[in-house]
Parts: structure tokens; sequence; C-alpha cells
């Protein structure tokens, strides 16, 4: 964790510029811990699923595991896609 509050700035960077890296590594940080909590629960879920219908073969943990790696891969790029900006 203290490897995030050093930053690679030297003295004349304004604090400005320093909130801002901070800011990216924090939206990194949490796209990371988004893409783990997804991961995570279609593991859990396909493993739930296993076990309650009593299959010899993991079917639906290897689906969901796949499908939900997709969906984190999916989340992530249309979070750090750029956005158009809005006509108003």
């Amino acid at each position: 964790m203290a490897a995030l509050l050093i930053l690679p700035c030297n003295k004349s960077c304004s604090p400005k510029k320093r909130c801002k890296v901070l800011d990216k590594s924090l939206q990194y940080t949490h796209l990371s811990f988004q893409m783990m909590a997804i991961m995570g629960a279609g593991v859990w879920l396909g493993m739930q699923l296993d076990t309650y219908l009593q299959l010899t073969f993991p079917v639906f943990m290897s689906i969901l595991a796949l499908a939900s790696t997709t969906y984190a891969v999916y989340a992530v790029i249309k979070t750090l896609a750029p956005h158009p900006p809005k006509n108003t």
C-alpha cells in the first residue's frame, strides 16, 4: 500500500499534477479489484452449480469462468475508452 503513495514526480511538480497521478493509480487499482470480484463471482457460482448438480466434470465452473473473464475485460475496456463529448 505504501507503494501507491510514492509518486514518480520531482519537486517541481505541482500539487494538481500529483493528484492526477494518484487519481490514475487509484482508478487502475479499482479496476483490478473490480476484475477480481467479477471473475471470482463467476468461478464461485460455477462451483456452486457443479456441486449442487453433482457433476463430475466442472462444466459450469469452466463456462462461467470464461464468461466472467470476458465480461471483466469488456468492463475494463468500456471504462478506459475515451468518451465522446456531449453536445449541449
